[in-house]
């Protein structure tokens, strides 16, 4: 790897003293004119386009909070070789935040300003989503069915293999996060007739942890290959999901702090219900479940019970941040019914 980081830092002028790779593909790269990440993206020919697009238009709107890239000497924002297309950009020393504690406030308030500056409201109505719930509601009541077969069958063994055993052990709460995301999609239904309204934004689209840099004056958020205009919700959800795959789930900073992000993009009651249906789709969960049943072994019984656990984590946190997102919502109405 060595050659191809000088021959990538060639274009940019720049000459190579030593390297660590902190990622498999994010390499700090100490040059003569201070240190330099370089990242080996999974970019390609037909996706290189879109995110240059993406840098544009953080650009025309002023967001501070993409970190800049290095141009090379040809005036490009990457470089293109056998393995693939690299870009720079400067390295920026942070807190490692794969683990808690979490800056979520930070975050929220940087995610919040990028999605308000760059979103667009479209007018719509009830019927524009109808196929959609419909979708939703139909694809829930197939998990229901086939969870109840699947703890049929497990129940019936004398003794149950973990797998089996953690399955029937969460059943309940599975259940019952089914019972919530279908009520939620009834509502959003309802939120939508209120606000007639729909917004998208510039969405990150692979939001998590380690894509959120900071110092003690400016926050970055990296890696924007994946970005696209899309609804707000959904770089929302991943970011939770990264988060809340784990038993000890800072969950109560999660919700105590969101009022961070809608400081800068106040949410209406269809986002909130979109958001709640999101963060409780089970097909992650539902997923062990059919690998399991239809024969996938790979990796043994710990390794399946794990993802398994992970997943389950989701939703049961899940469950939390969306009875915060109900109480919101009954407070806003009680506020409005006063005024």
């Amino acid at each position: 790897m060595k050659d191809v980081l000088k021959e990538v830092l060639a274009y940019y002028g720049l000459s190579m003293v030593d390297y660590e790779a902190y990622t498999s593909r994010v390499y700090k790269v100490r040059t003569h004119y201070g240190d330099v990440a370089v990242k080996h993206s999974r970019l390609t020919d037909e996706t290189v386009y879109n995110w240059l697009e993406v840098y544009e238009q953080a650009k025309n709107h002023r967001i501070q909070s993409f970190i800049p890239l290095y141009m090379t000497s040809e005036k490009q924002l990457f470089v293109r070789n056998k393995m693939g297309i690299f870009y720079a950009m400067p390295w920026v020393d942070t807190p490692h935040r794969d683990t808690p504690p979490y800056p979520f406030e930070a975050l929220y308030s940087t995610m919040g300003e990028i999605h308000r500056r760059t979103s667009h409201t479209e007018t719509v109505k009830r019927e524009d989503f109808e196929p959609f719930i419909e979708h939703q509601k139909k694809q829930l009541e197939s998990w229901r069915e086939r969870l109840e077969e699947a703890v049929i069958q497990f129940e019936k063994r004398h003794y149950m293999p973990p797998f089996e055993l953690q399955v029937c052990t969460h059943f309940r709460n599975v259940m019952y996060a089914f019972q919530r995301s279908e009520e939620w999609c009834d509502r959003f239904l309802e939120d939508i007739d209120e606000d007639k309204t729909f917004r998208q934004a510039l969405s990150h689209n692979h939001l998590k942890p380690t894509h959120f840099l900071y110092d003690d004056n400016q926050p970055y958020v990296l890696n924007w290959e994946r970005a696209s205009i899309n609804h707000p919700m959904h770089d929302l959800t991943t970011y939770f999901w990264q988060v809340m795959r784990y038993h000890d789930a800072p969950i109560d900073q999660i919700t105590t702090t969101f009022s961070s992000y809608e400081d800068q993009f106040p949410l209406k009651n269809s986002e909130r219900s979109l958001l709640a249906i999101y963060l409780l789709q089970p097909d992650h969960y539902m997923e062990q479940i059919e690998r399991y049943v239809n024969g996938a072994r790979e990796g043994g019984q710990p390794f399946r019970v794990q993802k398994l656990e992970r997943s389950y984590f989701v939703l049961n946190n899940a469950l939390q941040i969306e009875e915060q997102l109900e109480q919101t919502r009954t407070y806003i109405q009680q506020e409005q019914e006063e005024t």
